[in-house]
């Protein structure tokens, strides 16, 4: 059993795992960053439950991704650099969808959202983290009848596999949210979701783990050494040289630069989300409201309105345009006009770390005996993350990856 293991990953799934090691007595140094605002959490809406895994989005599959890139005024973006540089991943990406609709593939994703949430409950309820989380369901609104068919089809196939949501007409669903102002919508609303603020829940990890007693190095990690089949060391921007006994890489997409100085190629590249923060004063909603089909996420917490869209392929280096931006704010005013005059106090983007299967990798790597993975959960991180570093802190213990998660095994890409 090692005694000492080197956390790479400053977002939720690192933050978790560094946590479950140390609960199980390891020596825990945990590369964290320079920035809490590097990972793709920081950006996201703050989502929980298992309804919001399934059905999947229309534009995970080779005929859905044509149909939505081909669309003027879509969240559907690919890079023209990123296309070059990834075509047979993107294309692998495109296909996968019968993986992971796949009975072990839904079930190894429902297992990591539902003890996601028990594990954070449970450090909620103690009051050891705090985060603004509640439950209060997801309303989820279309304007168009065909998209909404579209979209009730596929929860009739995942019958069985997913939470409990409800029909709604358009009264309903002004009912539910007495803030709409547009008329002639149709609802499904999930009352069995959470939402919190992932701001918070970043920072409450942080000071938690500290209080544990794990080592965070606040710096950037720039490489790994490597001798033979084992890792020797991690290299941070400052030049300094960290050696561990094992080395956990969850660190998002980053993951893809990092294995190159181990001569592994992780199949994990940026799925790009874009988010406005606002103040709630400018409107008291009652629910999380998804615009199904503009793909976009409008979340109330205590004091702030986060507002979240995009699904954009393109490089680790990429700066959301403007327009990005503006296809949210005008996406939200058709709904919500009492917006649109307010002005938001963060706009920010982070890089959902996606793999061409669309399933995360947690597990051993079968090419270094002390190099371990737990990346790539992609639009799912935050709900998946607590479930993600306690099976890579089992993993690191026993060396062996739990049965029922066996088709998030690393050995699926060789590395």
């Amino acid at each position: 059993m090692p005694e000492n293991v080197m956390v790479i990953g400053g977002g939720p799934v690192g933050a978790f795992s560094a946590y479950f090691l140390k609960k199980i007595h390891m020596d825990v140094k945990w590369i964290a960053g320079k920035s809490m605002q590097n990972a793709a959490a920081w950006s996201s809406a703050g989502l929980l439950g298992v309804g919001l895994s399934f059905p999947l989005p229309e534009y995970e599959g080779l005929r859905g991704n044509v149909k939505w890139l081909l669309k003027r005024d879509s969240p559907v973006k690919l890079g023209v650099g990123f296309l070059f540089s990834n075509a047979g991943w993107f294309l692998n990406y495109s296909r996968s969808r019968d993986r992971i609709i796949s009975k072990e593939g839904i079930n190894a994703q429902t297992l990591l959202t539902v003890r996601t949430l028990d594990s954070m409950n449970e450090l909620f309820q103690s009051k050891v983290i705090d985060a603004d989380c509640s439950k209060n369901g997801l309303l989820q609104l279309f304007s168009d009848n065909h998209f909404m068919e579209e979209h009730l089809k596929q929860l009739k196939d995942a019958e069985g596999q997913i939470g409990k949501y409800d029909l709604l007409d358009s009264q309903a669903c002004k009912d539910m949210e007495p803030s709409i102002e547009r008329n002639n919508i149709m609802g499904i609303f999930y009352p069995e979701e959470y939402s919190l603020n992932p701001q918070k829940l970043m920072m409450s990890l942080r000071k938690l783990n500290e209080e544990e007693g794990v080592e965070t190095i606040e710096n950037d990690i720039v490489g790994l050494e490597s001798s033979g089949n084992k890792v020797t060391g991690t290299v941070l921007d400052n030049e300094e040289r960290i050696v561990s006994g094992s080395y956990l890489l969850a660190a998002g997409s980053k993951n893809q630069h990092l294995s190159r100085s181990l001569n592994l190629h992780v199949p994990v590249v940026p799925g790009w989300g874009h988010a406005e923060v606002l103040s709630s004063s400018g409107l008291k909603l009652k629910v999380p409201v998804e615009l199904a089909e503009k793909g976009v996420y409008i979340i109330p917490t205590s004091d702030i309105l986060k507002i979240t869209s995009f699904f954009e392929f393109n490089g680790e280096n990429f700066k959301a345009p403007q327009n990005r931006f503006q296809f949210i704010e005008n996406a939200v005013a058709d709904y919500f006009p009492q917006l649109k005059h307010l002005p938001p106090s963060q706009k920010t983007s982070g890089k959902r770390p996606c793999t061409p299967d669309s399933l995360p990798i947690v597990g051993k790597s079968g090419k270094f005996e002390n190099l371990f993975f737990a990346t790539g959960n992609c639009r799912q991180g935050i709900m998946q993350s607590a479930e993600m570093g306690r099976v890579a802190a089992d993993v690191i213990l026993n060396g062996k990856l739990p049965e029922e998660y066996s088709v998030l095994s690393p050995s699926r890409f060789g590395i």
